[in-house]
């Protein structure tokens, strides 16, 4: 069995989109963003997918049904 190398640089998970159906209360999913990818800013939700490290704790604890994030794999060539 011939054995593939391993690649030098690993294939990694991003997230492309932070999506929000209907109102989140800031009580409730407030804090659950670790790096502010989903907050909280003057009464409205800011997502900045660049930040999401696609742990989706927001889609734990502010249910599925009202927050999705996109991701996809990216791989070196």
């Amino acid at each position: 069995m011939a054995w593939r190398r391993k690649p030098e640089k690993p294939c990694s998970i991003v997230a492309r989109a932070i999506e929000v159906y209907g109102d989140l209360d800031p009580d409730e999913c407030g804090g659950v963003c670790p790096t502010g990818a989903l907050r909280f800013e003057a009464g409205r939700v800011v997502t900045e997918p660049s930040l999401c490290l696609v742990c989706l704790a927001c889609m734990a604890l502010c249910g599925p049904s009202r927050v999705r994030v996109v991701s996809e794999w990216v791989c070196p060539e």
